[in-house]
């Protein structure tokens, strides 16, 4: 069996939680939450601690974690290219919750 997949999720609201999360509890063999971070340090704390995995206020600090493979960016939706962007620029592979971008023309510059 290969190594899990480690994910880091940016935003812990609604999309991170009923959907990235769920997904990957169902790929629990292959798939892990390795980090998060949210602006909310309550809620950063609390899934955090839950899921026993290290939690972030500072997206420096969270992109500074290199036990992850992946990013998920499920943050506000007019964040969505900036927090990409950051986490493409700190080497991780990244995935973006929809929309992709306020603009084609933000996403055409991604």
């Amino acid at each position: 069996m290969s190594r899990k997949v480690k994910v880091g999720l940016w935003g812990v609201g609604r999309a991170a939680i009923g959907n990235h999360m769920e997904e990957i509890k169902v790929n629990s063999d292959r798939v892990e939450v390795a980090a998060l971070c949210d602006i909310d340090a309550v809620q950063a704390e609390e899934y955090g601690k839950k899921l026993n995995v290290p939690y972030y206020t500072d997206p420096n600090k969270f992109l500074a974690d290199k036990n992850m493979d992946v990013v998920a960016v499920a943050t506000y939706s007019a964040d969505h290219i900036k927090h990409a962007r950051q986490a493409l620029e700190a080497g991780f592979y990244t995935i973006i919750e929809k929309p992709i971008a306020n603009s084609r023309a933000d996403a055409e510059e991604l």
